[in-house]
C-alpha cells in the first residue's frame, strides 16, 4: 500500500527494468563524440554538475549539491579500485554526457547515473555511451547480462531500447 508514502510528500514512477546479453550501436549514434573514462577531477566535476540540470523546485539545490558531489567521490573510489567504469562522451576536452558501468559477481553489469547536457540531447550522444559502456562491460569485465531501468515510455527507456535492451 503506497497511501503512506504519497501522504508523506512521495512520488511513484512507474518503472521499467531492461535487459540484454550485448548491445549495439543505434542507426543514430553519434559519430562525433569520443567516449572514454573520466581522468581527471575536472571531469568528474563536470559528470556531477549534469545532475543539477533540471531539479525540480522543491529540491534544496545546496544539499543536493552536496550530496551529488558525495556520491561522485564514492563512484570514481569504485571506479579506481577497478569495481566499474565511469565513461563520458566528450567533445574535445569536455564530457557532455556520462555514465557508470558496474558488474557484480554474478556477471549482471548495471549503467549508474545515465545522463546528457540538456544543450546536447538528441543527438545520438547518449546511445552511442550507454552502447560502448555496455560493450566494456562485456568485452572487458566479463558481463552476461546488462541491466538498466529507467521510467516507462520515456525518452531514455526508447534510447536503451535502440541498443538491443529489452524489458
Amino acid at each position: 500500500d503506497a497511501d503512506p508514502f504519497d501522504g508523506a510528500g512521495f512520488s511513484r514512477n512507474d518503472c521499467t527494468v531492461q535487459v540484454a546479453e550485448q548491445v549495439q550501436a543505434p542507426a543514430d549514434a553519434n559519430t562525433e563524440v569520443v567516449i572514454r573514462p573520466l581522468d581527471t577531477d575536472a571531469h568528474w566535476a563536470r559528470s556531477a554538475a549534469l545532475h543539477m540540470q533540471d531539479l525540480p523546485e522543491h529540491v534544496d539545490r545546496d544539499a543536493f549539491e552536496i550530496c551529488t558531489a558525495e556520491q561522485s567521490a564514492q563512484m570514481r573510489a569504485l571506479c579506481d579500485a577497478g569495481h566499474g567504469r565511469w565513461l563520458g562522451a566528450f567533445l574535445g576536452d569536455l564530457p557532455v554526457a556520462s555514465c557508470g558501468i558496474f558488474v557484480g559477481p554474478d556477471r549482471i553489469a548495471r549503467y549508474q547515473d545515465v545522463v546528457t547536457d540538456n544543450a546536447h540531447r538528441r543527438r545520438g550522444i547518449c546511445g552511442r555511451l550507454v552502447t560502448e559502456a555496455g560493450r566494456r562491460a562485456v568485452e572487458e569485465m566479463g558481463a552476461k547480462q546488462i541491466v538498466i531501468t529507467a521510467n516507462r515510455g520515456s525518452s531514455a527507456s526508447r534510447i536503451y531500447q535502440s541498443v538491443g535492451l529489452k524489458q
